[in-house]
């Protein structure tokens, strides 16, 4: 019986990119304000066993001015 080597693993590559999107709306009220609302958005893009796989995740944040 003849045994044959396994192929090398698969070595993972990764890329990733984040995008933020801001809007800016009016608060309302006398004192004139304005609301800030980021959404930052984070994507990963990597191979798993032959194939291709994301992962996003967002995170946000809002403040008067």
């Amino acid at each position: 019986m003849e045994v044959t080597a396994a192929p090398p693993p698969m070595r993972m590559t990764t890329s990733g990119y984040t995008q933020t999107v801001t809007r800016v709306q009016n608060a309302g009220g006398d004192d004139n304000k304005s609301r800030v609302v980021q959404t930052f958005y984070d994507t990963i893009v990597y191979t798993s066993s032959g194939g291709i796989k994301t992962l996003t995740t967002s995170s946000q944040i809002n403040y008067l001015i």
